[in-house]
């Protein structure tokens, strides 16, 4: 994700990462995204689950690891979930 982020940048993309870790691994996602080299946006999820699930899209599971796609208007376009198959919503 690091390397396409960059990669793609001055071509308009913008990656965010989310991470859904327990509250007692934030120290180690922290320093898991720094030894990545992240440098762009990325936050710890603070809500509820399912708080979670729903605000993001009611459609999906949960299942992780998840990626969410939008379009330079702010609409999703795909979502790779779970085992890695992409989802058209």
């Amino acid at each position: 994700m690091v390397r396409v982020a960059h990669k793609y940048q001055d071509r308009g993309l913008k990656v965010i990462l989310v991470s859904a870790d327990f509250d007692t691994e934030i120290a180690a996602t922290k320093q898991f995204l720094a030894a990545q080299g992240v440098d762009f946006p990325s936050y710890i999820k603070a809500e509820k689950d399912q708080a979670f699930i729903d605000a993001l899209d009611k459609r999906w599971t949960g299942a992780l690891p998840a990626t969410f796609i939008y379009d330079g208007a702010g609409n999703q376009q795909d979502f790779l979930g779970g085992k890695g198959h992409l989802q058209r919503f």
